[in-house]
């Protein structure tokens, strides 16, 4: 914390390249790019200072200011800050195949809400948006900044967010994904980050002030394994020797000047989501709910609001805003879980379509649409949206119906864009057990009852009593 703040002028010195020199560098870089077969990038804070969220260790950042007794300066909440032209620039060379791997100190959640692909991300140090089971494992993406437990358990250093795993067969809580000064990564994304830096024969990092370890100590990796490190960041750091060269000058300058060589156009940042809607006749009812980018599988909890309408007869060809036409989906077969939730009462008996209406609806031209109106957390103002479900066969032969629908936001223009298709979503019917991430929990917090002067053993029996106290009662 403020201890790892600059201790001296010389490292907190800012330094600028002249402009001759800043664009000699980047061409080089981007014939280093070019050049490459395995790119691998490392951030720090720095890489979101130009979205409005202060970084550590510069000027005025948190540490810096801590170190010298003065209360951090208040910037953009991370849960609405917009990503850099940088993080959209990784999505951009990860669509390209250009960037293969993808390692970040950062917690802000930027990089996942950027669209960068989950499967070739390390986020070391966590993710703030993200809680996950002590006993299994299962992640559970938050539409917010995932805060501390909601009352005390009387036990130091529990990371405990005050809610339980939602899987049927585990009870576990759910604890924080931020790491803790003093706390050990979490295995699994700090094997994949060394083995990738062992590989990349390039290695850019960005933002960095490359002192916090093991997090640091894949940018060496790479060059103790042969290949090029290259470093932006304002300040020196402690690998700047070993570095092929670094860069001086705010990282989005350099980024946006880097893909121009390289002749790749920068997406605009869009909120993109997943939203699973379905039925299940016969009274069982209507359901929806958020799903991960990644895994439709998984539950992603973005939805504060579903209010759903009755059964309307349309045409096949109706044009509606912000709404699909029909869809086939007579004979889907369907192996995913149903949700339940308080939107049900959709009844093949109780239905609200008169009776010489629905005779028609077996016409081909004729189909029987549900409407539900979601409300998102509108933390980039999101307007309501309303999604049109045609449900038609569960009227015909009471057949199960779901969809799966891409929604994707332009907070510029404050619209929404979305398409529907048809449900292939698979039932996770195997419940993987990783109980690692929890197991460091466990360890931070035994050791501090340890350093409090109780003995392994014993911090563990309070540890276990502690845990039987607040596990989610069956």
């Amino acid at each position: 914390m403020a201890n790892t703040a600059h201790t001296s002028e010389e490292e907190m010195l800012e330094i600028y390249d002249s402009p001759e020199e800043l664009e000699s560098k980047i061409q080089k870089l981007a014939t280093m790019v070019k050049n490459s077969k395995h790119l691998v990038t490392f951030t720090g804070a720095g890489i979101s200072t130009s979205a409005g969220i202060h970084d550590f260790r510069g000027p005025t950042g948190k540490w810096t200011r801590q170190a010298k007794g003065l209360d951090p300066l208040k910037g953009t909440p991370t849960i609405s800050a917009y990503p850099t032209p940088t993080h959209m620039s990784f999505v951009k060379l990860a669509e390209e195949g250009v960037l293969k791997y993808h390692i970040s100190q950062n917690c802000d959640g930027l990089n996942v809400r950027s669209g960068f692909p989950q499967n070739q991300l390390s986020e070391l140090h966590g993710n703030g948006n993200i809680e996950i089971c002590e006993d299994c494992g299962q992640k559970y993406f938050r539409d917010m900044k995932i805060g501390k437990r909601t009352f005390k358990t009387g036990m130091q250093r529990d990371r405990w967010t005050g809610r339980w795993c939602n899987h049927p067969e585990c009870t576990g809580r759910l604890l924080k994904s931020t790491i803790c000064f003093g706390q050990q990564l979490p295995p699994e994304p700090l094997r994949l980050a060394e083995e990738h830096s062992a590989k990349a024969d390039l290695h850019i990092a960005l933002g960095s002030s490359l002192r916090v370890t093991p997090a640091a100590t894949c940018c060496e990796d790479t060059v103790n394994s042969g290949g090029k490190l290259v470093i932006v960041n304002l300040q020196k750091t402690p690998l700047t020797r070993i570095a092929e060269f670094q860069i001086y000058a705010k990282i989005d300058d350099v980024m946006i000047r880097l893909m121009e060589l390289l002749g790749y156009e920068i997406p605009e940042f869009r909120l993109k989501r997943k939203v699973v809607c379905g039925v299940e006749p016969n009274g069982k009812g209507l359901y929806v709910r958020g799903a991960a980018l990644t895994d439709e599988t998984l539950e992603h909890d973005f939805i504060r609001c579903a209010t759903w309408g009755k059964p309307e007869i349309r045409r096949r060809d109706s044009r509606m805003t912000g709404r699909v036409g029909s869809m086939e989906h007579a004979g889907q077969k369907i192996d995913s879980k149903i949700y339940d939730n308080k939107f049900s009462g959709f009844d093949m008996q109780k239905n609200t379509i008169k009776k010489k209406d629905s005779d028609k609806v077996v016409e081909a031209n004729r189909r029987v649409f549900v409407d539900v109106e979601l409300v998102c957390g509108g933390h980039y103002g999101e307007p309501y949206l309303t999604l049109s479900n045609d449900f038609t066969q569960a009227y015909r032969i009471d057949q199960r119906v779901e969809y799966v629908w891409d929604i994707e936001f332009n907070p510029y223009t404050k619209e929404w864009k979305t398409e529907a298709r048809l449900s292939t979503v698979p039932a996770k019917t195997a419940h993987v057990i990783d109980n690692s991430f929890g197991e460091l929990c466990k360890q931070y917090a035994t050791d501090y009852l340890v350093k409090k002067g109780f003995t392994k053993k014993q911090a563990n029996v309070k540890w276990e009593a502690h845990i039987r106290k607040w596990r989610k009662k069956e």
